[in-house]
């Protein structure tokens, strides 16, 4: 594995719902996750520890974060506060 680029097969994997799949490379102090949903996957509320971003690549998705509800396009990008 080389130490500048990764491949899906480098990075660790977790089913954490049910249809949704998470690839995640972690630096000293950086990590950044990619995450797959199969159609009509939920993910539960819950809560981080630290500020979370991120970008849709690919579909549609509806995204609630405090209590305010969007559907986002590919390009749309959401910040989540840490807590």
């Amino acid at each position: 594995m080389s130490q500048y680029f990764l491949q899906r097969a480098d990075c660790s994997h977790h089913n954490i719902f049910p249809g949704v799949d998470i690839f995640t490379a972690a630096g000293d102090r950086v990590m950044l996750s990619l995450v797959e949903f199969a159609e009509g996957a939920v993910v539960q509320e819950h809560e981080h520890p630290h500020e979370q971003m991120g970008l849709l690549l690919e579909g549609r998705l509806e995204f609630t974060i405090g209590g305010e509800t969007q559907v986002l396009v590919p390009g749309d990008m959401w910040r989540i506060p840490g807590g």
